[in-house]
């Protein structure tokens, strides 16, 4: 699921806290108190427009969209969320977990200013059904989700490769890892990532 977060520089958790519940007592905010910054998460039902510019009164802040990558396969069924840019360009993640219980779990956060791609990926045995979405963010806010691809499929992931048009050739890399991660099975580890060796 994407979320929105506001980023917060050079100010506490708890002072950015105070502000808010005290102007907004109905939000439910989730604050975490990070090195040099704060981060606190809203949904989309939230007055995200009027918290931001309350923020900035106080801190430099900002709204970015964030994801995390998960899934994996049983012996017959499996599922998996891929995430990328905006046009299919894989994304640095900014957390990869490496401890606890991974299996077909989450395995990395990506986080975007400039809106984000999701992939997911459903399967039974040899059925899949793939979803691709844009999520572009606002100024304020992540605006409605964009459904670029929604099709099932019973050939072989190459033969449904072929199939997609053009228009999605970007997306074309983040979309086979995504099949890839709903077949592997017990997944621990990220299927679609920028490395630092990537230009």
């Amino acid at each position: 699921m994407v979320e929105a977060q506001v980023v917060c520089k050079d100010v506490s958790a708890g002072m950015i806290a105070s502000v808010l519940s005290e102007k907004f007592p109905e939000l439910n905010l989730v604050v975490e108190d990070r090195p040099r910054h704060v981060v606190f998460r809203m949904t989309q039902d939230q007055p995200s427009k009027a918290v931001l510019l309350e923020v900035r009164k106080h801190a430099y802040a900002y709204i970015r969209a964030t994801c995390w990558e998960c899934g994996g396969s049983t012996e017959s069924v499996g599922s998996a969320v891929c995430i990328c840019a905006r046009g299919g360009e894989p994304l640095k993640p900014v957390s990869v977990r490496t401890r606890g219980e991974r299996g077909n779990g989450r395995h990395a956060l990506f986080t975007s200013r400039n809106g984000l791609a999701v992939v997911e990926v459903s399967r039974e045995d040899n059925r899949f059904v793939v979803k691709l979405t844009e999520h572009a963010m606002q100024e304020f806010a992540l605006q409605t989700p964009i459904v670029l691809v929604e099709e099932e499929f019973n050939c072989s992931p190459e033969e449904f490769m072929e199939k997609l048009g053009v228009e999605h050739d970007g997306y074309k890399p983040v979309v086979r890892a995504c099949i890839k991660k709903s077949t592997c099975m017990f997944c621990s580890h990220v299927h679609y990532e920028r490395v630092e060796d990537d230009v």
